[in-house]
């Protein structure tokens, strides 16, 4: 880092911490599209909302229809959540 060159420590920084998250290897660390987790959020939300008003866990179908997804969405939002 050298301020001298006209770079500022944030530039310099950037390229150092990209670099060891990109060596790391930590499979955990899994980018995942905006629109996967929003459909998540529903999911979630609207099971919680069963749940307590139900008492009972709602089944694929009913997330479907009040979430506004298909079934397979649904299914498949699910698996890859998890």
């Amino acid at each position: 880092f050298d301020p001298e060159r006209g770079l500022r420590f944030s530039t310099y920084a950037v390229v150092w911490i990209k670099g060891v998250l990109s060596n790391s290897h930590l499979p955990e660390l899994v980018r995942l599209p905006a629109r996967e987790k929003t459909k998540w959020n529903k999911i979630q939300t609207i099971q919680r909302e069963l749940e307590t008003a139900n008492g009972v866990v709602p089944t694929v179908e009913e997330l479907a229809t009040l979430t506004g997804m298909t079934v397979q969405e649904v299914v498949q939002t699910t698996r890859r959540m998890q």
